[in-house]
Order: C-alpha cells, then sequence, then structure tokens
C-alpha cells in the first residue's frame, strides 16, 4: 500500500492552520477576560493563562513554519 509523501505546500498549509487556530483561540480568551459581564477574577485570570498560553503556541508553530521553510 503506497503512502502519499507530503508536500512542502501541504506541511506549511496544515501549520499555518494550526497557527491560525491558536491565533484565534487565543483571542477569543482574550476577549472573554475582558469582558466586563465576567466578573470572578479567578475565571479572568485562568481565562488569561489559556491565552497567553495559546499565543505561545502559535510563536512555536511559527518557529516550526520557518524551519520548514528553509529546511525543505
Amino acid at each position: 500500500m503506497p503512502t502519499d509523501k507530503p508536500t512542502k505546500d501541504k506541511i506549511l498549509t496544515d501549520f499555518r492552520l494550526m497557527k491560525d487556530y491558536e491565533t484565534s483561540t487565543a483571542g477569543f480568551y482574550n476577549r472573554v477576560c475582558s469582558d466586563p459581564q465576567v466578573t470572578q477574577q479567578q475565571v479572568k485570570d485562568t481565562f488569561k493563562k489559556i491565552a497567553d498560553d495559546e499565543t505561545r503556541h502559535a510563536k512555536l508553530v511559527q518557529e516550526i513554519i520557518d524551519i520548514v521553510n528553509t529546511a525543505l
């Protein structure tokens, strides 16, 4: 059974999709933690931490994109 080797373009497309997802998710969590209707500080703090994590993930994915661009 032959396996298809992913092309550089396919790999980059997939990683760009991942980065977009991480960025979008970070934006969602940031909107929640800054919403004035959210009054519990623990919720705000938790959502801010998750937003920061998602932003960090997006940066890591960008590093992978950069590596793929130069290595393949």
